[in-house]
């Protein structure tokens, strides 16, 4: 027990170089965590960004379903940057979808009846139309092709596209 005592009680510290290689050692451990946890960090936000460009997708492509498949007889009005579709739906007067990439409302599907407009998609950059209806085919259909546009946290862009068949009422 005296050894030991005279060990700690010793007035011998640390030399410089086991004082270097000890911070040496505690700044290769610091850097390695702080890596991993901005990797970690840059791994969530790139996630949480497509799926919040996903999101709105999903739900606009749901809104369009829901109001088409209830529809009878849409005209559908395409263009470069917009689209158009008028419609009827459960004896309610004409209604319209809209959508544009430009403008006041550029990258939102707008449902409008008689002079009030609901937001029913946002974050769309891309939305089509594709009628199926031929005269031999009593089965009244069509496509809808939507993307939306994600821009990533590097600043890269991607594009999640979202594409459903719609059969209508005759």
């Amino acid at each position: 027990m005296k050894q030991i005592r005279q060990k700690f009680d010793s007035n011998r510290g640390l030399t410089i170089l086991e004082l270097v290689v000890a911070v040496f050692i505690f700044i290769v451990a610091i850097t390695a965590v702080q890596a991993s946890f901005l990797i970690g960090n840059a791994s969530y936000n790139s996630s949480e960004t497509k799926m919040t460009a996903m999101r709105f997708a999903r739900r606009a492509m749901d809104n369009l379903a829901r109001e088409l498949r209830g529809s009878v007889n849409p005209d559908v009005d395409q263009s470069s940057g917009s689209v158009t579709v008028t419609y009827s739906k459960d004896g309610e007067d004409s209604l319209t979808i809209t959508w544009q990439d430009s403008g006041a409302n550029a990258n939102q599907v707008l449902k409008t009846f008689e002079d009030d407009s609901k937001i029913i998609g946002h974050g769309i950059t891309a939305l089509s139309f594709t009628d199926h209806t031929i005269e031999t085919d009593p089965q009244n259909a069509v496509t809808i092709e939507l993307t939306a546009t994600a821009v990533m946290p590097n600043g890269q862009d991607i594009d999640l596209t979202l594409k459903e068949k719609i059969n209508l009422r005759l």
